[in-house]
């Protein structure tokens, strides 16, 4: 509020009062309705008064407000707001108070491989990429989905304050896999949430990130991880055949599978005591079906096995939405020495790099 306090009296030290009725019930005796500040002997230009706005003070309506300027006492209620002062200014206003509009909030964050089954992101464990997750409202319905990324990050984005649950769409998980140990600390990140029924139940405030939404995922049930020693362990090797569009080695997002490719399951070298020859033994242990066909998204997997060595090939590619053995294409990248033998311990994330465009 712009004041004039250059009165030339030796006693003309003032203070600026204000009185503003919140809850409109025409008076100035509610708790937060009356301030001051002292204005000294010279001040000329704005002053500045500072009100705590309360809970209930009402939106979008009327109010009055009075401000008065004088060296009186005053006292902080209609009593001042209305009294006689011996000098000075009165001045009244209408003014309306206007809601904050809420801010734009987030939810994430994470699908993984959950190798050691404990329901924790450890250092180390991969991303799971190319899922899809829901995100749904207070009533059920799906109002958004993300895919998540190479390294199974995804993120909803831009959204009001509200009740929300989030889901995994389990036709997108390769197959075999089922969701690890869950714990019931809501909220806690980086563990492993439980999203039965509807999803993963969040309340998201005005602004708020909450990247507490996070799955993992592995091929055996919790039970067989890591229980009894190495005698009673099993594992699983894969994962996914794709189409490396820019040819970086990397599963990035958008990159089709390869499906309807048949990879086999190799247990021992040949006579010749050499892996990656022709006459490689496919692992038929216990009956054991050595062949496997890659799903929509050029996923497959060869679970329930005991340690020991292994390796895959594709073999077949002639009924897949690409042949990728027909000559055309290249593999771009294998972290795991394509040709070589892997100790199998525990479970494997391999994704089997074994095709793509260059």
């Amino acid at each position: 509020m712009t004041v004039n306090n250059a009165a030339a009296d030796a006693i003309s030290d003032a203070t600026l009062y204000g009185f503003i009725d919140w809850n409109g019930d025409g008076d100035f005796d509610d708790t937060g309705e009356a301030t001051s500040v002292a204005v000294p002997d010279g001040t000329v230009g704005v002053v500045s008064l500072n009100f705590n706005v309360p809970a209930n003070a009402l939106v979008g309506t009327n109010l009055g407000a009075r401000f008065r300027l004088t060296t009186d006492i005053l006292a902080l209620n209609n009593n001042g707001a209305a009294g006689q002062a011996n000098n000075g200014e009165v001045e009244d206003y209408i003014i309306t108070v206007s809601a904050t509009p809420p801010l734009p909030g987030t939810i994430g964050n994470r699908v993984w491989l959950d190798e050691d089954s404990n329901g924790f992101q450890d250092k180390g464990e991969d991303g799971i990429p190319n899922v899809t997750v829901q995100l749904k409202d207070s009533g059920g319905t799906v109002i958004a989905t993300q895919t998540t990324d190479a390294n199974g990050g995804y993120l909803f984005t831009n959204l009001p304050r509200g009740d929300y649950s989030v889901q995994v769409l389990g036709s997108t998980i390769p197959t075999g896999m089922t969701q690890t140990t869950t714990y019931p600390n809501t909220g806690g990140d980086f563990y492993n949430q439980d999203q039965s029924g509807t999803g993963y139940a969040i309340t998201l405030g005005s602004g708020e990130n909450n990247l507490t939404a996070d799955f993992g995922y592995n091929w055996n049930p919790t039970g067989a991880v890591d229980t009894g020693g190495p005698a009673n362990t099993v594992a699983s090797l894969g994962d996914r055949l794709w189409i490396d569009s820019d040819g970086n080695g990397r599963q990035d997002q958008g990159e089709v599978g390869v499906a309807g490719a048949v990879v086999e399951l190799f247990g021992a070298p040949g006579p010749d005591g050499i892996w990656g020859n022709a006459d490689d033994v496919p692992y038929t242990a216990g009956g054991y079906n050595p062949g496997r066909t890659t799903d929509a998204n050029g996923n497959y997997m060869f679970d329930n096995l005991p340690p020991g060595q292994y390796e895959t090939r594709v073999v077949d590619t002639t009924t897949a939405n690409y042949d990728v053995n027909a000559g055309q294409y290249t593999q771009t990248g294998d972290p795991d020495h394509f040709g070589t033998t892997w100790t199998c311990q525990r479970q494997r994330d391999d994704d089997s790099r074994l095709a793509r465009t260059r």
